[in-house]
């Protein structure tokens, strides 16, 4: 996904004062990276990435598009931060009123993604389908991935992967069809 960075160099940048939203470091361009407060995956699950006129306002114009240094985005990953997190970044009073609405707008969206990632990772008996780590749910950090990227986003098209094995995730996901095909058919 493209990002128009003009837009949240200008008004991000001047909103936040260069600081990290999450831990408040002063950002430059060597530790400055884009950060979703409400990742992308909860849009793209629920469908909403392509139905939502509000998609395009929401996370390219700035509602839920701010700057973190790399540290905090890497550290945050996919995870959902819950309404107490959002009362507490460093946010002026601006940006929080638009994080807030994005929130309480696609707050059924959001409880539908955190089910499913639930519902898949029990049905991965608790482990990374890539590596097969034991992942706790609440303590570890993981991502909702589809097994066929050609294929939609749907429960039976759906595994759970570690942090680990997010970024290779690509490269493994013919390994991790052929077990999911196995493991189906046995």
């Amino acid at each position: 996904m493209s990002h128009d960075f003009r837009f949240v160099t200008g008004l991000n940048k001047l909103r936040l004062n260069s600081k990290c939203l999450y831990c408040g470091v002063k950002l430059d361009d060597e530790n400055r990276s884009v950060e979703h407060i409400i990742p992308l995956a909860v849009f793209k699950w629920s469908g909403r990435d392509s139905e939502d006129p509000y998609f395009d306002l929401i996370n390219k114009a700035g509602y839920n598009v701010f700057w973190s240094c790399k540290r905090c985005n890497s550290l945050k990953g996919n995870s959902v931060p819950t309404k107490h997190e959002i009362n507490h970044l460093r946010l002026d009073d601006v940006s929080m009123k638009h994080i807030r609405y994005v929130y309480s707008r696609y707050k059924v969206d959001i409880d539908s993604y955190l089910a499913l990632k639930s519902r898949v990772l029990h049905g991965q008996d608790d482990k990374c389908a890539c590596c097969g780590r034991k992942l706790i749910a609440g303590v570890d950090d993981y991502s909702l991935r589809r097994i066929d990227d050609k294929s939609v986003r749907k429960v039976w098209n759906a595994c759970v992967v570690c942090e680990n094995c997010n970024d290779s995730f690509k490269y493994m996901r013919r390994r991790v069809l052929d077990v999911t095909v196995v493991s189906s058919n046995g």
